[in-house]
C-alpha cells in the first residue's frame, strides 16, 4: 500500500508535532510513505528509509509523479486537510484510470 499525507491542518497547535506522529497502524500497512509540504519534511525525514517515498513541496508536484509511483492493483491512502489540496493527489490517481483485467487463457480442452 502506498500511503500520500499532506498536512493536518485542523491540528494547528502543535501541527509539527502531530504531524510528525501518523498511527502506527498506517505506517505498518505502508509500503511506501509519501509526504506534501514544508511541515511534512520533518516527518519525511523521520520514516524508515524503506518506507521513505518522495517529498514534495506541493500537492500538484506529487500528482505529477504518480505515473511513476503506482502500478495496477496498488491500494493507496491519501490524508490531509482541505487547505493541503491533497484533492489534487486524488484526482491525480483517478486520472491514471481503470486497471485493464488480464485476459484469462484459454482452457485445455481434452477430449
Amino acid at each position: 500500500m502506498a500511503t500520500a499525507i499532506g498536512l493536518l491542518l485542523g491540528l494547528a497547535v502543535g501541527c509539527g508535532q502531530y504531524n510528525m506522529r501518523p498511527g502506527p497502524e498506517a505506517l505498518a500497512a505502508a509500503d511506501q510513505v509519501h509526504c506534501v509540504g514544508r511541515r511534512m519534511k520533518a516527518l519525511h525525514k523521520a520514516l524508515p528509509a524503506g518506507r521513505r517515498g518522495r517529498w514534495r513541496e506541493s500537492s500538484d508536484q506529487l500528482a505529477a509523479d504518480l505515473p511513476g509511483l503506482l502500478d495496477a492493483g496498488d491500494v493507496v491512502m491519501i490524508k490531509g486537510s482541505l487547505g493541503a489540496r491533497m484533492a489534487r493527489v486524488v484526482a491525480g490517481v483517478k486520472g491514471l484510470g481503470e486497471a485493464e483485467p488480464v485476459a484469462a487463457e484459454p482452457a485445455d480442452e481434452a477430449n
